[in-house]
């Protein structure tokens, strides 16, 4: 019950900063390069590979947990 909660509670978070100056934070965007100057697009990735490692070893913290 409480990893349900964990995991709706961190979606929910990154949910909520999925855009950064009012563009979508996707891999297809910072592929294409839809950002408007340098120092956005950096701010960006740094933000988008941070929170794909949080999701990870969130995951991988709550296989650890169950057992």
């Amino acid at each position: 019950m409480s990893c349900i909660k964990k995991e709706n509670l961190m979606k929910g978070h990154i949910d909520s900063l999925r855009k950064v100056d009012g563009i979508e934070l996707s891999s297809e965007n910072i592929e294409k390069d839809n950002f408007p100057n340098q120092k956005n697009q950096q701010r960006v990735i740094i933000l988008y590979f941070f929170l794909t490692h949080v999701m990870k070893i969130n995951a991988w913290y709550s296989r650890i947990e169950e057992k």
